[in-house]
């Protein structure tokens, strides 16, 4: 997984369009709030972890992917999603 750099946020626009997401995930796409988006791919992203420094996060994606999954694993145990 790695933070994908805030130039490209607008590309994630079409993926979340038409879905139910909470409000801070469009917030921190529109770079309205501080946030982190995380991905699995710069280009062609399939798996997604939102977050605001604040702690609240919003996850996405293709629930197969094992390194998303071993990414957010590692993430929880050591607690550090947003060490920024």
């Amino acid at each position: 997984m790695q933070e994908l750099r805030k130039e490209k946020y607008d590309g994630l626009k079409t993926l979340f369009h038409n879905k139910c997401c909470p409000t801070f995930v469009y917030s921190i796409i529109e770079q309205l709030i501080p946030g982190v988006v995380y991905v699995d791919d710069q280009t062609v992203p399939s798996s997604f972890l939102i977050g605001t420094k604040s702690g609240i996060y919003f996850i996405a994606g293709e629930q197969h992917n094992r390194s998303f999954n071993d990414f957010i694993a590692g993430c929880y145990e050591k607690q550090t999603f947003l060490q920024h």
